[in-house]
């Protein structure tokens, strides 16, 4: 009974976060955030893009990758995600990844700390961060 709790709770927040950016100024957000991320991918090469968390449609952000490989995960259930993984766990190899995504994914997941040190795990020696946060 817990689990099913937690998931209708996912899936309000999911239906929340989608309402805000149908609103005027979610659209705003989304395409200034989609210009910065756009700018932002333009020197990142290399043969996998990660982004973890999802905000917006699925390929908002991911288009603008120029990895040969790129792919969306996330920890709720019911998102478009290549990959369903806890954040604290990353189901992906350490120093596999060449950039890292986080689009408001520090704001939503329980454990900031817990995927930031992930992402550390997860990200090569010369990889890039990229956040996106209120």
């Amino acid at each position: 009974m817990a689990f099913s709790g937690r998931i209708e709770s996912v899936n309000r927040e999911q239906a929340s976060v989608r309402d805000w950016l149908a609103t005027p100024l979610g659209r705003r957000c989304l395409a200034n955030e989609q210009r910065l991320i756009r700018h932002a991918l333009e020197r990142v090469f290399g043969e996998q893009f990660l982004q973890i968390g999802s905000w917006g449609e699925r390929l908002s952000f991911l288009r603008y990758a120029r990895t040969q490989r790129r792919a969306l995960v996330d920890w709720r259930p019911g998102t478009d995600a290549d990959l369903i993984t806890d954040p604290e766990q990353l189901s992906i190899a350490s120093d596999s990844v060449d950039a890292v995504l986080l689009p408001h994914s520090l704001e939503q997941t329980a454990s900031p700390h817990a995927l930031l040190r992930e992402v550390d795990r997860v990200l090569r020696a010369d990889g890039h961060l990229i956040l996106l946060c209120f």
